[in-house]
């Protein structure tokens, strides 16, 4: 599913939600912003708009957000993302990336009883 956001008849951002497989039932998230928009709220706007329309067709939205993209971590993070795992792109100078996601119903027990058994494997 694509979503495109205007302004005044220009495009200034694109947004896509992409299914992983026809089997689950989860999509990957995946935003653009032209740069003379930063700093607006087009962006933000744009995020709630499309996670609102994927939890009301998906049960789970993932994204994937480097480390130094501190305005769409914040963005992420107040529309209910939640820290899925963190690794490192080999291919693009080992930055880190933020592995994020958002369900219609998060069982956090669950990702807390997980969480302390990886902390606790030797």
């Amino acid at each position: 599913h694509n979503f495109f956001g205007k302004l005044d008849g220009e495009l200034i951002a694109y947004g896509f939600l992409q299914r992983f497989s026809k089997k689950h039932n989860v999509v990957s998230l995946g935003m653009v912003m032209s740069d003379k928009h930063h700093g607006h709220g087009y962006g933000r706007k744009m995020y709630e708009h499309v996670t609102e329309w994927g939890l009301d067709h998906y049960s789970k939205i993932w994204s994937a957000v480097y480390e130094d993209n501190d305005r769409v971590l914040h963005i992420h993070k107040s529309l209910g993302f939640e820290l899925e795992g963190i690794f490192v792109d080999e291919l693009n100078d080992g930055r880190a990336i933020y592995s994020v996601a958002r369900c219609k119903r998060m069982r956090l027990d669950k990702r807390e009883e997980l969480v302390k058994k990886w902390e606790n494997l030797r």
